[in-house]
């Protein structure tokens, strides 16, 4: 039998998990997903996810696959602001072993993304993205 002793491992750097999300949205609209490993076996390699009391907000994560989506409407009033989600990942071994993972959600509008887009186009150093990707 195996046993429960490796923590689950998050994937991503923080600059892989920002993400540009351009408003309005609708609730259940997948913003990003959280990807994480356990090197167990059976069980224990089992992963739920489940966000940390203070990062609910507009927020909701899929337990078993680690998607997060929002709750509620998001409009152009979010606009300009940067939301940490804070996801907590756990095994299912005993004792239980968890992890954090942090998406930082940028949101803005279309004429902002539009401008961000450019910027980084017109940059003439070659530069690593810091967007892991845009939801429209």
């Amino acid at each position: 039998m195996d046993e429960n002793d490796n923590v689950p491992a998050v994937s991503g750097s923080l600059e892989e998990n920002l993400i540009l999300l351009v408003v309005p949205v609708m609730p259940g609209h997948i913003v990003g997903k959280i990807h994480a490993l356990d090197a167990d076996s059976g069980y224990n390699a089992w992963l739920s996810y489940e966000l940390v009391e203070e990062s609910h907000g507009p927020w909701t994560v899929g337990q078993y696959s680690g998607e997060v989506s929002t709750k509620y409407p998001l409009d152009e009033s979010e606009a300009s602001k940067i939301q940490s989600v804070l996801v907590l990942v756990k095994d299912h071994g005993k004792p239980q072993l968890s992890a954090t993972a942090t998406l930082s959600v940028s949101l803005m509008t279309s004429g902002q993304a539009i401008k961000t887009d450019t910027k980084l186009q017109m940059s003439s150093e070659s530069i690593m993205p810091l967007v892991d990707s845009i939801n429209i």
